[in-house]
């Protein structure tokens, strides 16, 4: 009989490759579903199974953990509960609602990085990252139209009579002011997230109502070059520049005056425009000015102490963000969202008012300085402003001891 060798050695190979490559999948099957042990400790060690009942019973110890009330954990919860819940499978069971948000919260009040909360939790890095992403992607598109409408002229309108009720500034829409959020150099990303201060950022800008809610955010990266215009740059004021963003009417702040701009008020950071009021520069400069610079910066400190609020909670922001930038814009949206959520927790205020200490937080970098160039139009809105503040109409009367005391 004729035997084909070649044949035969074929067959022993395919035969050989067949076992290697089942042996190679049950390897991989095995490596898929192995969990270390410390892990698996999960339901009796994990920080979430070992805490939660025992916050539950003590209101100022839960305060203290997750940044809010029981009350409004609960409230959260149940607006997130569909988003965060997942199937079990055949083999693990899923990780529930409450403890995904609890992880969530805890990685913004702490600014752990994810291998500690993975120990914390018992539950693998991936997972974490998996949790944060998906977190604050559902709390941002669930929450951002209750309590970051998009502005109305309607909305802006009451904003400006709570700004001159609460800090004297008439036709005032919102204090503005910008931040960098330093993150960790991403690979590959070039300049992009290169800003003046050689750190890797993303910038936040952000217009605050006169209590201290976030109204309009613009997040993203601009570059090194371009820290002078970033305000120019961002779609907020592409939007004021072409009339978009639903600024009211002009209205006369004074009993038979001409009509004035509605107009945000910032620092040297942003342009002076017929919208957007910034402090008179320079030093010497006359009593009028003074005075109308420190009733600029008594509004716009509202800005200021949003953002102390908003790092003495959630202190992720007070180090480099450990997280891709694709990844961090959501974040501070949610973050953002979170806080404007949280304003009208007050039932510890008065016990613990974290709030209090804004002052002693070291907040985020803030916009470097541009210049003072500006047209005629912009600077006739400032001096107008000026001259109420000095008018018997609009003076305070603490005004002229707090200038000529130094005090801005």
């Amino acid at each position: 009989m004729f035997h084909d060798s070649t044949s035969s050695s074929t067959d022993d190979f395919l035969f050989v490759a067949a076992v290697c490559h089942e042996h190679q999948k049950k390897r991989k099957k095995k490596r898929q579903y192995w969990v270390h042990d410390i892990f698996r400790a999960r339901l009796e060690e994990g920080e979430f199974h070992t805490l939660f009942r025992r916050l539950q019973l003590d209101e100022r110890k839960f305060y203290k953990y997750y940044r809010m009330s029981s009350g409004k954990f609960n409230q959260l919860h149940d607006i997130l509960r569909v988003q965060l819940t997942k199937q079990h499978t055949k083999f693990r069971e899923s990780i529930n609602s409450l403890e995904r948000l609890t992880v969530f919260i805890r990685f913004l009040a702490t600014g752990a990085d994810y291998q500690t909360l993975s120990f914390n939790f018992r539950i693998g890095h991936s997972t974490i990252q998996n949790i944060v992403t998906h977190t604050s992607n559902a709390l941002w598109e669930t929450l951002r139209n209750e309590v970051m409408p998009q502005p109305t002229t309607e909305l802006l309108q009451s904003c400006a009579k709570k700004f001159e009720e609460l800090w004297n500034y008439p036709n005032c829409v919102a204090a503005i002011d910008g931040k960098h959020i330093t993150m960790q150099a991403p690979p590959g990303s070039g300049s992009l997230y290169f800003n003046y201060k050689k750190t890797f950022s993303v910038v936040l800008l952000a217009m605050v109502d006169a209590e201290y809610r976030f109204v309009a955010v613009d997040v993203g990266a601009y570059g090194e070059n371009s820290d002078g215009g970033i305000f120019n740059e961002s779609n907020m004021g592409k939007c004021l520049k072409k009339k978009t963003f639903g600024m009211p009417e002009d209205r006369p702040i004074t009993q038979n005056g001409e009509p004035l701009p509605y107009v945000i008020v910032g620092d040297e950071a942003f342009p002076c425009k017929t919208y957007l009021m910034r402090p008179y520069s320079g030093s010497g400069l006359p009593q009028d000015r003074r005075v109308f610079n420190y009733r600029l910066s008594r509004a716009r400190r509202v800005s200021e102490n949003a953002f102390g609020i908003l790092c003495q909670k959630f202190r992720v922001f007070l180090n480099k963000l450990q997280i891709h930038p694709k990844n961090a814009d959501k974040l501070v949206l949610a973050a953002l969202c979170l806080h404007n959520f949280l304003r009208d927790d007050n039932a510890l205020l008065s016990v613990l008012d974290e709030e209090k200490n804004v002052n002693d937080v070291q907040i985020l970098e803030s916009l470097p300085r541009i210049g003072g160039k500006f047209s005629n139009d912009a600077g006739a809105v400032r001096d107008r402003f000026k001259e109420y503040f000095m008018s018997p109409a609009g003076a305070l009367p603490w005004q002229e001891d707090t200038v000529n005391a130094g005090i801005l």
